[in-house]
């Protein structure tokens, strides 16, 4: 009976575990490499063996040069990353900061890690931009020897302009909690939840749809009372942003109580509001972080909203695309993979169909 028993799950979630025979399952093999940039090799082989990343920035401490080197590894591995802003919890406890300050702290956090992606993408299309018009210059030189080098000259700056960075469209390259690829945190307290996990608990609640909530509840809208609407423009009008109305200011509220004040009459109140039920024991904790984090791991739990961010984004090893397994298989190297042998090739093809090796009787050359 090893392993059916489950002695340990004193949980209800655990012990429902598995009981649901539709559910979906996944396979998820996790590697954890060091974020020193002293083990700067283990993140780029872990990288290169890995279909999707996890990149943790302290909120307190920004984007380091770590997590630099780590966003630049996997954006030339060309693995599907997911953020997560984590010590949220310190802006709260330590830094005492008010939830519009914590709204600014956290969007300028996102905004330091998507510059830097964007500086990764826009060093990528340009190097693209050059190796083209290398071959378009050496194309024309062969036909037309009259050209002169001020023409060329020209012909480059129209090119430049017409197929440049604007009309390249990156509205999947950066990270946006809109789009569900950021997840904000607190390990030490063991909550973590998406932009789409408090638009659901909060769709109810509101009489919006969750759909609209997950577009609007990040971003420069408000909600009017009055009109009973959500609108954009928050900041022009001094209005308090939705994520600082129904999120931030609804955690500052449990930190005060449960952590800072310890008001045993309001953790009670205050539980029961959220649809949580905390036992006695829980409430006369000398230690009142486990209360907090016992009221967190019902409500906001870090594993559930980690685990349904990581199925929803990172791909199946069969899904791999074919800019990502030409990188496998030549190294990065600005050569044209078609101009590579023929068995390299045909390894291309194994890739996609996720295939170790060709069957015996496969009409095809064996690799």
């Amino acid at each position: 009976m090893a392993g059916k028993l489950r002695y340990m799950d004193s949980r209800p979630d655990e012990q429902q575990r598995d009981s649901d025979s539709d559910a979906k399952n996944h396979l998820i093999n996790v590697i954890d490499s060091p974020g020193h940039v002293d083990f700067f090799g283990e993140v780029s082989t872990a990288l290169r063996i890995c279909d999707g990343c996890i990149i943790i920035v302290d909120v307190i401490e920004g984007v380091c040069a770590q997590t630099r080197a780590a966003l630049q590894q996997a954006w030339l591995a060309r693995v599907r990353p997911i953020l997560v802003l984590n010590k949220i919890d310190r802006l709260f406890v330590e830094k005492k900061l008010s939830p519009l300050d914590i709204h600014i702290q956290l969007t300028q956090t996102l905004e330091q890690v998507n510059a830097f992606i964007g500086e990764l993408f826009a060093s990528e299309v340009l190097a693209k931009m050059n190796a083209t018009l290398d071959e378009q210059q050496k194309s024309d030189e062969k036909r037309q020897q009259a050209t002169t080098e001020k023409q060329m000259s020209k012909k480059q700056i129209f090119y430049d302009w017409s197929s440049g960075l604007d009309d390249i469209d990156d509205s999947g390259v950066y990270f946006s909690p809109e789009n569900g690829n950021v997840l904000f945190a607190s390990a030490i307290d063991g909550w973590g939840f998406t932009i789409a996990d408090f638009a659901q608990i909060l769709s109810t609640k509101l009489g919006f749809s969750v759909n609209a909530l997950t577009k609007t509840l990040w971003g420069d809208y408000y909600l009017n009372v009055r009109e009973k609407r959500i609108q954009k423009g928050a900041q022009s009008k001094a209005k308090k942003p939705l994520f600082v109305t129904f999120v931030l200011e609804n955690l500052s509220k449990i930190y005060e109580k449960f952590l800072i004040k310890h008001d045993k009459f309001e953790m009670i109140k205050m539980a029961q509001s959220l649809d949580i039920t905390l036992e006695t024991r829980d409430i006369d904790r000398t230690d009142h972080r486990q209360t907090l984090m016992q009221l967190f791991n019902q409500w906001i739990p870090l594993s559930r909203s980690l685990l349904r961010i990581v199925c929803d984004i990172v791909p199946a090893p069969c899904d791999i695309n074919e800019e990502r397994v030409e990188r496998f298989i030549t190294g990065n190297q600005t050569r044209r993979f078609d101009s590579l042998p023929l068995q390299t090739q045909l390894l291309k093809r194994a890739f996609l169909e996720c295939r170790p090796r060709k069957s015996s009787d496969d009409n095809d050359n064996h690799m």
